[in-house]
């Protein structure tokens, strides 16, 4: 470990603690990538040393096999936790026709 992770999505953003991962990481579309690009090389050495102090900090209680089931457990009984519930997207993932996704 020690990166920082770089998200990049043709859909819709699906990470892990979509509040802490803004804070952590970056994510972008396909079409967003220069602009990231831009962002990452103007940024400060001591943005980047918070984000991995803030990733440390978390790693075990987020991103360890028991910190992932506690979240979800906290989820599941209306405890606090850092997971959110989001509906699926309405079309098929990068699907030509747009397809209605059935459920």
């Amino acid at each position: 470990l020690g990166v920082i992770p770089i998200y990049v999505y043709s859909d819709t953003p699906w990470v892990p603690y979509e509040d802490l991962f803004d804070k952590i990481a970056f994510k972008t579309d396909i079409a967003g990538i220069p602009t990231l690009m831009d962002k990452l090389f103007k940024m400060s050495d001591e943005e980047l040393v918070q984000r991995r102090k803030l990733i440390n900090a978390k790693l075990h209680s987020r991103f360890s096999q028991l910190g992932v089931i506690n979240q979800v457990a906290n989820f599941m009984i209306g405890r606090p936790n850092d997971l959110k519930c989001r509906a699926a997207p309405k079309t098929l993932r990068d699907s030509p026709d747009e397809s209605e996704v059935t459920v």
